[in-house]
This record gives C-alpha cells, sequence and structure tokens, in this order.
C-alpha cells in the first residue's frame, strides 16, 4: 500500500456461513489491496469474540450499533 493511503475498513456483521466466507475473503486482500478488518459483529458474542482474537482484531461486538459507535471516532481523524 502506498504511503499516506489509508486503508479501507470493514466490519463483518453476522458470523454464519456467508459471514464467515466474506471474512476468509477480506483476509486474503489484507496487505495486497488496503483491506483492514475493523470489527466483527455476531449474535453470538463469544464467537465474535474469539474471532476478533484469532484474527489479532481490536474491536469484536454482539450488536453491529456499538461496531457503528465506536468507529465514527475513527472516521473523524
Amino acid at each position: 500500500m502506498k504511503p499516506g493511503v489509508r486503508p479501507v475498513r470493514f466490519a463483518v456483521v453476522g458470523l454464519g456461513a456467508f459471514g464467515e466466507a466474506y471474512l476468509r475473503c477480506l483476509q486474503g486482500m489484507r496487505a495486497a489491496a488496503g483491506v483492514e478488518i475493523a470489527a466483527v459483529c455476531s449474535r453470538a458474542e463469544e464467537r465474535a469474540r474469539s474471532l476478533a482474537v484469532a484474527l489479532a482484531l481490536v474491536r469484536s461486538a454482539e450488536d453491529d450499533r456499538e461496531v457503528v459507535v465506536a468507529e465514527q471516532g475513527e472516521w473523524r481523524k
């Protein structure tokens, strides 16, 4: 990624079969395309937390609104 260019940030909401597939795609694009996985959300909070730890993510949540509120501060930087 070029210096000074901010990565595109994604949150994956829902960690069922499609959410996990999407997450794997984003993981593959992390370095090559300047993609950052900002958070994962799942109604199964422990599932979101364990995936966040496995992927070295800063944020996991049970409610997608928590991620939006938390990320608003990041958008203003």
